[in-house]
Formats: structure tokens, sequence, C-alpha cells
């Protein structure tokens, strides 16, 4: 890619004038939610406001949760949906899946079935020409081993008629005491000319896990002498392997990053510091630690709870970056 089209050089921040900007936005913003999941871009936008005028999620697990807690079925497949029959829509905001260029995975990003489903996401844009976008995925989508992915991503992106900000952000510089580091591209339609975009500030580090704990945990989540020693002898062989993926304690500030399966990985195994109990997260530490709101409604099976919140996003950080994206549609200065 050459350098001037590189999105290295879109995310320098410009505080122009925004003229084209200011049309944008003058009464409720629309958005379209795509992959959307249970609705985790949903609660941040509508949080700001904005209206959701188009849903869609393949995964029917997930899909019911949507209705659930949204009143609007988003069941379907987006590489089947005609692009020109999408609604008009001012943003565009799509947390698309991240397996293919995940560190647990073959990183075969783009080459991977899954990964090409992103391609749904240019097509549109072309389509409707809508103000700008919102995409989320995994921090290692600019790893070395997916950078030919990450460069055709935002290749397709400019394409389609769009000036491209990139970064990575971590949740807990949002408030949330969990250790999520994901890769935020933003995009605005070229034609608007310069848009008064800056990324949203970021807080110190949050070290108050304690705050996000049940105070009374069920005796499921606790785990036995017996399960222990297997848990060690696991973490021992692979250790003895060179492979450092095994299970470890939540620091006492914060917890690692919450994934769709904790019963696989053990990544956040609470070590209390009074008397020693171990134990995993349940599935309402998850929404907290999330930023989902009281009463949002899960599955009973907490196995199916950890997969949907899992695969979900950190919504007090797509709040806020969608914040200053409706602000540079305005053409508001940056909120920093």
């Amino acid at each position: 890619m050459k350098k001037k089209t590189k999105a290295k050089g879109a995310r320098r921040n410009t505080a122009g004038k925004g003229r084209g900007a200011r049309q944008v936005g003058r009464g409720k913003i629309r958005f379209i939610d795509l992959f959307a999941g249970i609705g985790g871009f949903r609660v941040a936008l509508e949080a700001l406001g904005a209206k959701c005028v188009r849903s869609c999620e393949k995964d029917v697990l997930a899909a019911r949760w949507y209705l659930e807690n949204h009143g609007d079925d988003p069941t379907g497949d987006i590489m089947a949906v005609d692009a020109a029959v999408v609604p008009d829509h001012d943003i565009l905001c799509a947390g698309y899946p991240c397996p293919p260029y995940s560190t647990q995975g073959k990183a075969l990003g783009l080459a991977d079935p899954r990964g090409r489903v992103f391609y749904s996401i240019p097509c549109i844009l072309t389509a409707k020409q809508p103000a700008a976008f919102v995409l989320e995925n995994v921090d290692s989508l600019r790893h070395a081993n997916n950078r030919w992915s990450h460069d055709l991503i935002v290749t397709a992106l400019q394409t389609a008629g769009y000036v491209v900000y990139e970064t990575v952000l971590n949740a807990r510089e949002f408030g949330l005491p969990q250790s999520r580091r994901r890769l935020f591209m933003v995009g605005f339609r070229r034609s608007l000319g310069t848009v008064p975009f800056a990324w949203p500030k970021r807080g110190p580090l949050a070290t108050n896990r304690g705050a996000f704990l049940d105070e009374r945990v069920d005796a499921a989540y606790f785990i036995g002498a017996e399960e222990r020693s297997e848990l060690q002898w696991k973490r021992d062989l692979q250790r003895a392997m060179g492979n450092n993926w095994t299970f470890k304690f939540a620091p006492r500030t914060h917890v690692h990053a919450l994934l769709s399966a904790p019963h696989t990985s053990q990544d956040n195994i609470i070590l209390d510091p009074d008397d020693g109990t171990w134990r995993r997260l349940t599935p309402n530490e998850y929404r907290r630690l999330q930023g989902f709101p009281d009463g949002f409604r899960l599955p009973d099976e907490s196995r199916h709870a950890y997969m949907l919140l899992g695969n979900s996003v950190a919504v007090p950080v797509v709040r806020a970056v969608a914040k200053n994206v409706i602000a540079a549609l305005r053409g508001e200065k940056p909120r920093r």
C-alpha cells in the first residue's frame, strides 16, 4: 500500500471546520447494527439518543437474546442481504467476526470463510454511503501475521469512499476493570470534507475489580480440590511443552479479557485473598464487566451467557467512540 493511503496517515486527528459534516445528523442519528450479537453497539448508541433502523445477526442464540432485550428480531445472514434495500442510515456499526484474526486461531484472516464476511461492510458502504462507520475487532488484526488482511480491509474501506481512522482502546481506560484491548476503526465519507474527529480521552486504568463482583456467589462457581489439582497438572504439562496458554488467576485490581468459553481456558479464576478459594466469574459479573446495564436479560444456562457476553463489545468504550463520531458529524469540536 502506498504511503499516502495508509490508514496510519488518516489516524492524524484534525480540528477542521467540518463544513460538510454540519449538514449531517441535525435530527436523530440513524444507525444499522451488523454482526449484532446481543446488541452491545445498540445499547451504546441508543444511550446517545440514536435510532437503530436495521440489525442483523446470523447466530440463532444471539439473535434470540437480541430480540429479548431490544424487541427487534435481527435474525439473518448479512451476506445474503441486498445492500440496496438496507435502510438509509448515518452510521454503520459492526463488530465483525474476530476468530480469523485472533491469537487463539490460525490467523487466516480474509482467507478464512469467516473473515470474508467483512466484505459485506464495504458493499453496504458503497451502496448506501452513510456519513460514518464504527468497526470493532481484536487488536491482533494489526499484528504482523494479519498485516495483509488489515491492509486489504483498510483499502476496501477507503475504496468505498471513506477516510479511515484507527486505534486500539482498552476497556480499563473507560471505567471497566477488564483488560480488553480492541481495535476500533472509524470512517467518515470523504465527500464530507474535513471532519473534526478525535478519539475519546482515555482515563486511568480501572482497578476497582471488587466493585464489579457479586456479593453472594452460588456454590456451582467454586472450584474444588480435585479440579484444582487437574488444572495445575494441565498447566505444568503445557509449560513443559513450551505453551503458556494455561489458566491464570485474575489480578486483585482487574480481570483478564473475558472469553466466550471460560471453562476451556480458565483465564479468570478468582483467588480470594482471605480464604484462598478458587472460583469462576459468574455471568452477572461478566455482564457488569462488559458494561451492560442492570436488568439486561441473559440465558439461564451459564455457558450460553458466557458465550454471548464474551463475544460482545465493552459498551462504555463503544459509547465513548460513538459520542465523538456523532459530535464530529454535527461539526462540533472534538470531545476529549
